[in-house]
């Protein structure tokens, strides 16, 4: 063998060597890991609140667009007034309702997002002249990125 004919043996050698290890970098856990889809779960409030009477209170929250399968998981409980109740709305950057509960004193629910966006969940007690609400609350949204 001459030495120009080993020493283009010699750069196919590195050349497929280097095709393999890009090849094998592409495939790497971290790539693969990054194009699965992942489910996020976002605080949106936790605790309790006082919510004097006609008053309301909100929670603005953000859920990214293009995610999919986006549900906010709802807990709450109310204590005060005659009722012992209080609305809680979920509404878009438009202003319209997704959801509302009407005037109820607990729940647990699910609700359903059409898309990603920028939302507000409201404990509302504008409607109680004179009686202030304690709500224990546990409100997250959750997604597929």
């Amino acid at each position: 063998m001459t030495r120009s004919t080993k020493l283009l043996i010699g750069i196919i050698i590195v050349v497929i060597i280097t095709a393999v290890g890009a090849f094998l970098i592409f495939l790497s856990p971290e790539t693969v890991k990054e194009s699965v889809p992942h489910e996020r779960t976002i605080l949106i409030a936790s605790g309790t609140y006082y919510i004097s009477a006609g008053n309301a209170e909100k929670f603005s929250f953000s859920v990214p667009y293009g995610a999919s399968n986006i549900r906010v998981k709802l807990n709450f409980r109310v204590k005060g007034g005659s009722g012992n109740d209080i609305k809680v709305k979920i509404i878009d950057s438009t202003g319209h309702v997704i959801y509302n509960s009407g005037q109820i004193s607990a729940t647990s629910t699910t609700i359903r997002l059409p898309e990603g966006g920028t939302y507000e969940l409201i404990l509302d007690n504008t409607f109680s002249f004179v009686s202030s609400k304690e709500v224990t609350l546990s409100a997250r949204v959750c997604y597929i990125s």
